[in-house]
């Protein structure tokens, strides 16, 4: 046991070091997975058996109700996936078994002791900006040869493994009351990358909501109830005009205003197949599908560019509903909060990242993803229900 007293934070370097190989076979940029395949099974293998013995150590602390339920639709896309695509129930039985870890796991951190917790916190966000900096080397040198890659494989992937960093740096800085230097490198890192590299609109969305989210948070925290009820209905009110309606001029100014083409950089075509195949099974959906499946139903090996649709198109309208539960899941819990307290910091930082990730969800296909945003909302409703 090694304590570590650094100028802002104490932490315990076994507990950082166990937290660093749990996560770092989730957060490893894929090329960096790929060039080193042996390694990453490795790593797989070796966070799997620390993430059960943590939690067999500390089984009485896991909140059983909560995990269920933001994994409840999870389940359903398994079930559906049995009864109409067995070849695949192995592979997503052992997804559905790496998030629902990674929720035990959270559980844990967020009921042990303080040291615990930011040896936790401090491992994540460390681990991606490591990596986020080379990436930004290896972006830089590809876009002097005229190749358009980056570190993460594809460019819109990069937010996805870079987002953990960024909520536990902010939930960092909150217990400092001060903006790290880390921080500050996500995000200027970020929009040096949008202008000098690729164009990452939805990056560039994610960053600008949560940059909003942070700074009128004590505005937004007297009424957060209703900013957060504000901000579903906002989004579900884009589903349907942009998506669902498929309105083709809202559509086309609102790729106009970002640059894009009228089609939304061919998402408009994605959606368009997938809105078709759901209908043909709209009740329980398809079951989890393959990538080359998905290419030759959707046109796209990851599917529709759209996670709503995702889901509908693997668990139908069941599915939606179980999902859309999860959506208000944060209303119920604000209510019984405000009988006690103001929601505190952390929570707030929480929110607002699972917001963004509901926007993101518009635009970006984030199944296959899970493990990195349902461990935010089980943190919050974990928090919110001490």
């Amino acid at each position: 046991m090694i304590k570590i007293k650094t100028k802002f934070f104490d932490f315990r370097l076994d507990y950082y070091c166990l937290f660093l190989l749990i996560c770092a076979p989730f957060l490893l940029p894929e090329i960096v997975s790929k060039a080193v395949p042996m390694i990453n099974i490795l790593l797989t293998y070796l966070s799997i058996v620390c993430m059960f013995g943590l939690i067999c150590l500390n089984i009485h602390l896991v909140r059983v109700k909560i995990i269920v339920l933001c994994n409840f639709y999870l389940f359903i896309i398994f079930l559906t996936t049995i009864f109409w695509n067995k070849s695949q129930v192995v592979a997503y039985f052992f997804q559905i078994w790496k998030v629902i870890l990674m929720c035990l796991i959270i559980n844990i951190v967020l009921k042990s002791s303080k040291k615990f917790s930011i040896s936790f916190l401090l491992a994540i966000r460390d681990f991606t900006i490591f990596f986020f900096i080379i990436n930004i080397i290896y972006s830089v040198i590809n876009h002097k040869i005229l190749v358009r890659e980056c570190l993460y494989g594809n460019v819109n992937a990069t937010i996805k493994c870079i987002m953990p960093g960024i909520i536990c740096s902010l939930i960092l800085d909150k217990k400092i009351s001060k903006i790290s230097k880390i921080t500050i490198t996500y995000f200027s890192g970020f929009i040096f990358l949008f202008i000098y590299s690729y164009n990452m609109v939805t990056a560039l969305v994610a960053l600008l909501f949560i940059c909003a989210w942070i700074t009128f948070q004590k505005v937004i925290k007297k009424k957060v109830k209703f900013y957060y009820f504000i901000s579903i209905v906002v989004i579900l009110i884009i589903e349907n005009i942009i998506v669902i309606s498929s309105n083709i001029q809202v559509l086309i100014k609102i790729a106009i205003f970002f640059g894009k083409s009228s089609d939304f950089s061919g998402r408009f075509f994605l959606w368009n197949n997938a809105i078709k195949n759901i209908k043909e099974s709209i009740v329980c959906g398809y079951g989890y599908i393959e990538a080359s499946v998905l290419k030759r139903i959707i046109g796209n090996p990851y599917g529709s560019h759209n996670y709503y649709l995702d889901v509908a198109l693997n668990s139908g309208i069941v599915g939606v509903f179980f999902l859309l539960l999860l959506m208000i899941a944060p209303i119920y819990s604000i209510k019984k909060a405000e009988l006690n307290s103001e929601i505190d910091d952390t929570q707030y930082i929480l929110l607002g990242a699972w917001i963004t990730y509901l926007i993101m969800f518009l635009t970006e296909p984030w199944a296959g993803w899970e493990i990195m945003f349902i461990p935010v909302i089980v943190a919050f409703l974990i928090l919110q229900n001490k």
